[in-house]
């Protein structure tokens, strides 16, 4: 299928980055993912490539650092690690999956199995221990223990303090998160 191209335009509407790119991302820390030729880079707030189009995933950028991800051979799966806004490559940072740093924590997978939290000194705060989890938001993480079990929610220590009762969650914003509490079969099932 072949789409039209992305550029950037400022509040008032005025084309400021000239379309030009596959896909293009949302800025931060001063930078947006692009994608070039089916590889993602980052680019200035002048459209300037700043991070040459190499990797398969590209993350926002939180304090100076974003997670990218490596494709491996033909299959999906992936090297990860974090790179600073030169682009080098944090040397001891290296996943099988990573996710944006979040209030200070960085859900990850090292052997790809489990997921864990890391602090921004790269130590695993938070043991690989969960089958899914999302990010921290407003200080507590949506987690699930076992494939087909429920969801609940951690604290920033990893201390269950929403027991495992839902079938779906979303993060907290604002106070509240949406949950699921009751799974209804659809009709004709039995």
């Amino acid at each position: 299928m072949n789409r039209g191209k992305w550029g950037y335009i400022d509040n008032k509407g005025s084309l400021v980055i000239r379309p030009q790119f596959q896909s293009a991302f949302g800025f931060s820390d001063g930078l947006a993912a692009i994608r070039i030729n089916d590889k993602l880079g980052y680019i200035n707030k002048k459209g300037e490539i700043v991070i040459r189009p190499q990797y398969y995933e590209a993350g926002r950028f939180k304090n100076g650092i974003a997670p990218v991800g490596e494709r491996i051979g033909v299959t999906r799966a992936a090297s990860c690690s974090f790179i600073d806004k030169k682009g080098n490559v944090i040397p001891k940072a290296k996943y099988t999956s990573v996710s944006s740093f979040s209030e200070g924590l960085c859900r990850l997978s090292i052997k790809g199995e489990k997921y864990g939290y890391i602090d921004r000194e790269f130590n695993l705060i938070i043991d690989e221990q969960f089958e899914e989890a999302g990010n921290f938001h407003e200080g507590l993480a949506r987690i699930m223990y076992h494939r087909k079990g429920k969801w609940g929610y951690i604290d920033k220590t990893g201390k269950l303090v929403i027991n495992n009762r839902f079938y779906g969650t979303s993060d907290f914003s604002e106070g509240l998160a949406a949950v699921e509490v009751k799974r209804i079969r659809p009709l004709g099932i039995h």
